[in-house]
């Protein structure tokens, strides 16, 4: 191999894993964008805080509960078409939330297919880089797919000083699944590096519980997380800051998280 053509395979394998890291913030913006913009939703829409928390439960309920068909998707359709179709439903759901919704039940149905979204786009993402990237490199190319939950945050936060304040917290929305749309439409003309495909195998006694170990280490890590990153805004505009601030300190957070994961 010439060191043209690593330089090449190395870029593609890069670009293969920005894409899927991007495509994984893309499903997950729409539950961050409806926490960042909780105050102008919630004001709109007539809920409280316990219909926040609930709306945010519909969202990580529904790609809880359809996780595991997500992956095999991911498997059967192949990591290209699997992510598609996850920023499809993703940008359905921005879309859907920003032009039709005017109650909570919109705002937890549309919830639920984003969750769906996140649900096919996390286990996809994850056997993209588990494949593309070197088994040395897992540990940077982990960090760097599981940056796009923050990142998502940081989106979200920029987006109520920048978009819900001046124009309307529907046009994030909107503005959110034109993004997933554009970058759709820019991940269908890059080139997917092939990834080799392990032969499988049949379960063996004792081969589940670590990887059982590892989901309940996840979801207490991870929901507090979301937790924080869903309520913050609300939760800081309830103790006397503005929006706009509480958006900038939302940015900040997600910032210092991006750069500890990675």
């Amino acid at each position: 191999m010439t060191t043209g053509t690593a330089s090449a395979t190395a870029g593609g394998r890069l670009l293969t894993l920005a894409m899927a890291t991007i495509m994984t913030m893309a499903t997950s913006l729409p539950v961050f964008l409806v926490g960042g913009l909780s105050v102008q939703i919630r004001a709109e829409m007539a809920f409280d805080r316990t219909g926040l928390g609930l709306a945010a439960a519909a969202f990580f309920a529904t790609s809880a509960v359809t996780a595991v068909a997500g992956g095999s998707l991911g498997e059967r359709l192949g990591a290209r078409n699997a992510l598609r179709l996850a920023m499809l439903l993703g940008a359905a759901a921005l879309l859907g939330i920003g032009l039709v919704a005017t109650s909570w039940w919109h705002l937890v149905t549309l919830l639920g297919v984003a969750g769906v979204a996140d649900a096919i786009a996390q286990p996809t993402s994850n056997m993209v880089v588990a494949r593309v990237a070197s088994a040395r490199h897992h540990g940077f190319a982990f960090g760097l797919k599981q940056s796009a939950i923050p990142f998502a945050a940081l989106v979200a936060g920029s987006a109520v000083p920048l978009v819900a304040l001046r124009a309307g917290w529907r046009w994030a929305f909107i503005g959110a699944a034109a993004l997933a749309l554009a970058l759709l439409a820019a991940a269908a003309s890059q080139p997917i590096t092939r990834m080799p495909v392990r032969a499988g195998g049949r379960w063996r006694p004792g081969q589940r519980r670590p990887l059982i170990m590892l989901a309940a280490v996840g979801l207490v890590g991870g929901g507090s997380a979301t937790a924080m990153a869903t309520f913050f805004v609300d939760s800081a505009v309830a103790r006397g800051l503005s929006s706009g601030v509480a958006g900038i300190w939302l940015v900040a957070g997600s910032i210092c998280c991006i750069f500890g994961v990675v």
